[in-house]
């Protein structure tokens, strides 16, 4: 029965050393995805620009319930009927007021 006890707190005592490097691997890991994630939706943005769909920039919305995608030259003069909502991870806190990017696109030359 001793050798038992002596187990579970041996097996305690590893789990309680062991957790903090679990709780900080998990932090970065959720950082490092969130990170990639927001990089994604920044490369659509530009690439739809670039793409000139609709003949519009594009831009990114970043508030702290998410990103969104949007049509237009600014976040406040967009359609909203054209938005991509994408959902930031619950554990990330983003702080501050909300912050938009546009991006533009190459213009059409005529065709000949």
């Amino acid at each position: 029965m001793f050798e038992l006890l002596l187990a579970i707190a041996l097996m305690a005592l590893i789990f309680a050393m062991a957790l903090p490097f679990g709780l900080e691997f998990y932090r970065r890991n959720t950082l490092d995805a969130e990170r990639e994630n927001l990089a994604a939706v920044l490369r659509q943005a530009r690439g739809r620009a670039m793409a000139n769909i609709r003949e519009t920039p594009h831009g990114v919305r970043i508030a702290p319930e998410g990103y969104t995608v949007f049509e237009g030259d600014s976040y406040a003069a967009r359609d909203p009927a054209y938005d991509t909502l994408f959902p930031k991870d619950a554990a990330i806190v983003a702080s501050g007021l909300a912050y938009s990017r546009s991006f533009k696109g190459t213009p059409t030359l005529p065709e000949r």
